[in-house]
């Protein structure tokens, strides 16, 4: 795509078009987002799966903090793919704007498939009948835990209250993650890729990571572990504590949801509109 001089003309859509035409040509961009679609997956349907006994509602939980993390990975990976042309977008705050919201549209639309793949392998290991094969040869299978949990009806209302909130926050957070932490110090004729601050990249990764994980991750383990009486790794306290909150871990994180939301939407949109060294070539 030529950006010509008119960048702050160019739709949110071309932008997408743009970036996802870019990811394509681009050797290295395009196996590094391969890279971490497939490490996603995977790290998903074993580690999450094992962690949320193969439980849907457990697992929507753990998976949505784990893909708001993968997912500002890719967009990371997916800002690196771009020509030396960009630079004049991202000094101009109206083509910044939709720059960034084109990125976040390919981000959002390439990472959902991880999530939706996961989901559907769940869905074939419950309806194939394997899960119940495994349940009744525990002898053969005594590694593999299955939970069978059901909300009640207002944990199913705060479930799907956790959901959409999730996907909003996914939105506010790669865009704060943008008007915060990219910084474009240059352009590799070799890869043909951006060269953007590492230490800004990494810090807000750190941040994004103690958030979605340190944070939101502790407080879906807490209210899995209590749900199927599990023992904090032998602390009574934990155990004590978490048991005694039970009611409060779901409502809780929808506050911080809500939250988050609020503050990265308006943080993003003020730094977008504030900053003027995305570009420091």
């Amino acid at each position: 795509m030529a950006y010509g001089n008119n960048t702050a003309d160019i739709s949110i859509v071309a932008w997408y078009k743009s970036t996802k035409k870019r990811v394509k040509t681009n050797p290295k961009a395009k196996s590094s987002i391969t890279l971490v679609e497939i490490l996603g997956l995977f790290f998903l349907m074993t580690a999450g799966f094992a962690w949320t006994d193969l439980n849907f509602y457990f697992f929507s939980l753990l998976a949505l903090k784990m893909y708001i993390i993968i997912a500002i990975l890719m967009m990371a990976l997916a800002t690196f793919a771009d020509s030396r042309d960009i630079f004049q977008a991202w000094r101009s705050y109206e083509a910044r704007e939709r720059l960034v919201k084109g990125k976040i549209l390919f981000t959002f639309i390439e990472s959902i498939k991880i999530l939706a793949i996961c989901f559907i392998v769940l869905a074939f290991l419950h309806i194939s009948g394997i899960i119940s094969y495994w349940e009744k040869n525990k002898e053969k299978f005594s590694h593999i835990i299955v939970s069978h949990y059901q909300p009640n009806i207002i944990e199913a209302l705060i479930f799907v209250l956790i959901w959409v909130l999730s996907i909003i926050v996914l939105i506010c957070a790669m865009l704060w993650f943008c008007a915060r932490f990219i910084q474009i110090k240059g352009y590799s004729i070799e890869t043909n890729l951006l060269k953007l601050k590492g230490s800004k990249i990494i810090i807000g990764g750190f941040i994004i990571g103690i958030i979605f994980w340190g944070l939101l991750g502790f407080i879906d383990l807490s209210f899995i572990e209590v749900k199927t009486g599990g023992h904090f790794a032998g602390s009574e306290y934990l155990q004590s504590l978490m048991a005694s909150l039970e009611p409060w871990l779901l409502p809780i994180e929808s506050f911080f949801l809500a939250i988050l939301s609020i503050l990265f939407w308006f943080d993003g949109v003020r730094m977008l509109r504030k900053r003027n060294d995305f570009v420091v070539v």
